[in-house]
């Protein structure tokens, strides 16, 4: 019985093939390499044993590997939570200096930046505009309570900040999905 590797066509030669791979939906798997030897730690990340173990376990894997999607995957934007968070800084100070209220002030700037957020975006970014609150909120509660949280009672005040910073951008955030919502949906 003859191999497998003797049984390749060469490509210059035509052979009529009943089914093709486009067919299977195979034509956009990316290529797996089954090397196995040498290894730099250009190619596979480390050198040694241990990069050509990982590539030799993955390769049978890896068309399937590249098909699942992990379910963080989407999750968190880096550029969503620095533009929220810049939002965010900007509503608290513009917020702050507008109402008498002080911290309070600054959490109405916090829900107002994500309410925009909210009603803008196309996506939902909870998880960036409650980071960007607590990050915005518990650095403006640090550094208007320095003097106690350097002493010591006031970090339970920056922990008090933080979580009402994360409120405020989660409620903010919420209430402009809600109305983007209601204003794209059809009647």
């Amino acid at each position: 019985m003859a191999e497998r590797s003797d049984q390749r066509t060469r490509p210059d030669e035509s052979v009529e093939e009943p089914l093709d791979e486009a067919s299977f939906g195979l034509d956009d798997e990316p290529p797996v390499e089954t090397d196995t030897g040498p290894s730099t730690p250009d190619e596979t990340g480390s050198s040694g044993l241990t990069g050509r173990l990982g590539a030799a376990v993955r390769a049978p894997f890896g068309a399937v590997a590249s098909r699942l999607r992990s379910p963080f995957e989407g999750l968190f934007s880096l550029r969503a939570f620095l533009l929220l968070l810049v939002t965010s800084v900007a509503g608290m100070l513009l917020a702050g200096t507008v109402l008498p209220f002080g911290s309070i002030g600054g959490l109405v700037g916090i829900a107002a930046a994500t309410f925009a957020a909210g009603l803008a975006g196309e996506r939902s970014r909870y998880v960036e505009a409650s980071a960007s609150g607590a990050l915005a909120s518990g650095i403006s509660w640090l550094l208007g309570n320095l003097v106690l949280t350097a002493v010591g009672p006031g970090v339970p005040l920056v922990a008090v900040g933080v979580g009402f910073g994360v409120l405020a951008a989660l409620l903010g955030h919420y209430f402009g999905r809600d109305l983007r919502s209601g204003l794209t949906r059809d009647l």
